[in-house]
């Protein structure tokens, strides 16, 4: 029986969506040379090299519909910047979702660090591209006090408000990602089950009160997983082409960004990246 290829696609859509939404991140530290989160994770690493199998549907095509996707680079400040802004320009501006901890003066640990790719963090803001918030040490907030979330955003925050001061820009847009998807509660079959509803009401209320949207973590391609070898270069460049109009992009500050991944979607002249202030009229907590 030939599988329908529509429907294939919309099932390995739905797989990179759940992969996104439960495990976006792990591993990711590593790059940014950060060891803050190592527990908890070997149930998520057997979940993401489980072996999905589909049929191949034709790679991209360079003729149809117009994909305008939001791209959105998580994990970051990291050495990697540099080279991804130098792909980017007033036609392909992103969120760059970043990390307090990434950003903070490790000695005085009480505003950002000048030597932490500062330059590159200006770089973002007077590129027109935006800096949004990844909490400060990618741990998962379900797992966190309510003081200790509030920690993770609130630190993250004043750094970003200083990155833009050192800009010289007004920060008008306020997104937050939360790490790993999770918002303070997630039941996940073969993750497991994490946090409470009051944890996940604390955390949007806080969100609230700061003047943040949570944006989504829209299509994951699994860039950490090539990156480590975990999946092929074949598995991945498929994972990229699953992307659709109007969904948001995640990946992440790492080589394969450099190297492959935004060379990829820019070569394709029907993929066109879209404002990313549009997020906030398309995602609200």
């Amino acid at each position: 029986m030939k599988l329908n290829r529509n429907n294939e696609k919309e099932s390995r859509r739905n797989f990179l969506r759940k992969v996104g939404g439960a495990l976006v991140g792990t591993g990711a530290l590593a790059f940014g040379g950060i060891e803050l989160y190592q527990q908890n994770l070997e149930n998520k690493r057997a979940y993401l090299s489980a072996p999905i199998k589909f049929k191949k549907v034709p790679k991209f095509s360079q003729k149809g519909e117009t994909i305008g996707f939001y791209l959105t680079i998580d994990d970051g400040p990291n050495e990697c910047l540099g080279s991804i802004l130098d792909l980017l320009n007033s036609d392909r501006r992103a969120v760059f979702f970043v990390l307090g901890s990434c950003m903070e003066d490790p000695q005085t640990r009480c505003g950002i660090d000048s030597g932490n790719y500062t330059k590159d963090l200006v770089r973002i803001i007077k590129g027109g591209h935006i800096v949004g918030n990844h909490g400060y040490s990618h741990k998962h907030l379900s797992e966190l006090s309510h003081s200790e979330i509030e920690d993770e955003l609130r630190r993250t925050d004043y750094l970003i408000n200083q990155a833009y001061d050192l800009a010289g820009k007004n920060r008008e847009y306020f997104f937050f990602r939360c790490p790993f998807g999770d918002d303070g509660f997630y039941d996940i079959p073969g993750v497991g089950k994490s946090g409470s509803w009051d944890t996940k009401k604390f955390v949007h209320e806080t969100l609230d009160n700061l003047g943040y949207k949570i944006i989504p973590l829209g299509i994951y391609p699994q860039d950490i997983n090539f990156e480590v070898g975990q999946i092929s270069e074949e598995d991945f460049i498929y994972n990229c082409s699953i992307l659709g109009n109007e969904e948001i992009l995640t990946i992440h500050e790492i080589k394969t960004t450099v190297n492959l991944t935004l060379p990829l979607y820019f070569s394709k002249p029907n993929y066109v990246v879209k404002d990313p202030e549009n997020l906030s009229k398309l995602y609200f907590t």
